[in-house]
């Protein structure tokens, strides 16, 4: 499996578990999240771009994601598909 790959995993763990768990210390968070979870600094540190955008740019992508989604409010898409898709935007 490629590192990319592998990040882009991470990363949706991440923000499956974020959103999963409202109310968490964020940062905290993704720090417990990468002391069970080991893995090499290279996937780390693309997972940990890939993380950062989305959650810096979130309103924006769900705005996206809502204006595409015909007939669909965000919070209707289920939770791994709602984080799929703001990883890919």
């Amino acid at each position: 499996m490629g590192l990319r790959r592998r990040a882009r995993e991470a990363a949706l763990q991440v923000l499956y578990l974020l959103e999963f768990h409202q109310g968490l210390d964020r940062d905290r968070s993704i720090q417990d999240f990468w002391e069970r979870f080991h893995a090499p600094d290279d996937i780390k540190e693309y997972a940990h771009v890939l993380l950062h955008g989305v959650l810096r740019y979130q309103s924006e992508i769900d705005h996206a994601i809502a204006r595409s989604a015909n007939r669909w409010r965000i919070n209707r898409v289920y939770l791994v598909g709602r984080n799929i898709l703001r990883l890919a935007s």
